[in-house]
Formats: C-alpha cells, structure tokens, sequence
C-alpha cells in the first residue's frame, strides 16, 4: 500500500508542535509588519491575559471567588517602579524581583483568606485589596500616591517593539509554567477540591495548606504580569491595586472561561481590545461591559472557550453513538 504525498502532508499538519512553530514564528515576527498601535495593543493583551490566568489559579480551578487580585499587579508594578527609580536598578532586573515580592504579599494575605469560604473569603480578598490600593495612594513620599512613580527604561527597550519582546518572552514561559502548574498532581488536587472538598477533607488531605500554596502561585504570576504593565508603561500607578481592576480581572476568567487553561487569556485579549476600541465609539462603554458580564453569567457561565469544548466534546459524542 503506497501513501500519497497529500496523505504525508496531512498527516504533518495535523502535528499539534507543527502549528505551535507556525503560531510562534507569527507571534515573534508580528511587530515587522503590523501598525505600532497594534503593536503597543497585542503587547497589553499579553499581559492582561498573563494576570487573568493568574487569577484562574483561584477562581477556576480552586473554585475561589477573590476581588483583591489587582493588589499583586500593583505590588510587582511597584516593586519594579521603585527599584528603579529610586535605587536605579534596570527594569529587567526587577522584573526578577517583582514576582517574589508579590508572592510574599500574597502569603501574608492568604494565610487569613484561606481560613474563610464563599463570601467572606471573597470580601476579606476585597478588603486586603483596598487596603494596599490606600497605603499606595495615602503613602505619597514613597509612592507618589495619584501621581504615579514614573521610570526611565534602558535604552535597548525603548522602542515599543523591543519591549513586545520582552513581554512575549516572560509570557510565554510564565504560561508554560503554568501549565506545569495546572497538569501537575498539585493541580489535579485543586481541581479534586472545587469539585467535592468533604470528600477531600475526609481521605485527609490538608486543604487550607493546598489553598495557600495556590494562593502564593497566584500572587506570584500576577506579580509577574505588573512588573511587565511596569515596563510597557514605565510606571506605577495606584489605580492598579483599585477594586476595578480585579473585576476587569473575574471579567476576563467569566468571558473567556474559568476553569480552561487559555480561556482567560482569551477573555484578556478581548476586554483589552474593547477597552481601547469601545469609548471611541460608545459613552456607555462600562454599561455594556456589565449587560456583557450578565449575559455571560447567566447564558454562558462557561465562557466562549467553555462554549466551543462542551460543543466539540458532544459532537464526538455524537460521533461514537452512531453505528459502523
């Protein structure tokens, strides 16, 4: 039986590492021939969508409901801002702390959340979260308070694109992590948590200490994704810890997908593009942003990625239920 070169070539593309090096060339050649604009827009999405699946840790496979995340965006923007501004270390090498720095935080503020559920987890989350959004914001000899801690960046990251490149990079092996992450026996667990905790808790298993780790995970990736808003905007600003921009955050999960691996990121690169799009054509952006989030919560509670999985998973189904 001979095989057709069409049959060899069909075979190739249908290799998942064929498209992730095509999808990989594309996403690193992409500054060479798009508009700076875009390029300055697809640079933001990396990073929202970086900070959304961050926040997924929680919200999607932990099955925690949190509205203080945006705190860690602002502890790395900050860490980042102030390093460099004050004590003059280069952007990149604070980018290496800003994650720690955020993980820490994020421990100190986990060890009081994991010990609630439901709501009182979620307002504690918001509490803590305005509380550093006030100590940013009253602290102005050391943070500038409503003016921001602005940065100078070196010279080799000036222009937009070499700083798209940056982002990309930190993006891609923070994902890549994260996918370790959530595909290690440490993940399966969470999941086993959201989905029957008593049963958790009765073969023994410590699930305060599981929520913290994950917790510190979170805050860890979200810090990662502000010291990178620092560099692209080289600044700080307080509105990164505001309550809002940890619901831009639970946006993104809900209309991508909580609980899938890249549905926030999705969910990320679509508010990203509406939030620059949406008020040159609407006044009302905001109001619609909140009919999106109820159509969503009430029609599509697994979010667009979630849509198009349940779809193909009954379509096979369907598939295995017909005979010969």
């Amino acid at each position: 039986m001979t095989i057709s070169s069409r049959q060899v070539a069909a075979k190739f593309y249908a290799q998942p590492w064929f498209w992730m090096v095509v999808g990989g060339v594309v996403l690193v050649t992409l500054p060479l021939y798009i508009p700076r604009f875009y390029v300055y827009l697809v640079t933001e999405m990396y990073i929202m969508a970086l900070a959304a699946m961050g926040l997924n840790l929680i919200l999607g496979y932990s099955g925690q409901v949190t509205f203080g995340h945006a705190c860690f965006l602002a502890t790395g923007a900050y860490t980042v801002a102030i390093l460099a501004e004050r004590y003059g270390v280069p952007a990149p090498i604070g980018l290496l702390a800003a994650p720690f720095v955020s993980a820490v935080i994020a421990l100190i503020i986990g060890y009081f959340c994991v010990k609630l559920t439901l709501i009182y987890h979620a307002m504690l989350t918001l509490a803590f979260g305005m509380l550093v959004w006030a100590i940013i914001w009253k602290w102005y000899d050391f943070t500038r308070g409503e003016d921001g801690l602005t940065f100078s960046v070196p010279g080799v990251l000036l222009p937009q694109e070499n700083t798209y490149w940056l982002v990309l990079g930190v993006v891609a092996l923070s994902v890549f992590a994260l996918w370790r992450v959530v595909n290690s026996p440490f993940g399966w667990t969470l999941r086993a948590h959201r989905e029957n905790r008593p049963r958790c808790e009765a073969i023994g298993l410590n699930i305060r200490r599981y929520q913290l780790i994950n917790f510190v995970l979170s805050g860890f990736f979200i810090g990662i994704a502000g010291g990178l808003f620092a560099i692209f905007l080289r600044g700080a600003y307080a509105e990164f810890a505001f309550w809002l921009k940890s619901g831009d955050l639970l946006i993104m999960c809900l209309l991508g997908g909580m609980g899938t691996f890249a549905g926030p990121a999705v969910g990320g690169a679509i508010i990203v593009y509406l939030d620059h799009i949406a008020p040159a054509v609407t006044q009302y952006w905001a109001l619609m942003k909140g009919v999106i989030l109820l159509i969503f919560v009430l029609f599509l509670p697994g979010g667009i990625l979630g849509f198009i999985m349940d779809r193909i998973r009954q379509r096979r189904l369907r598939l295995e239920e017909v005979p010969g």
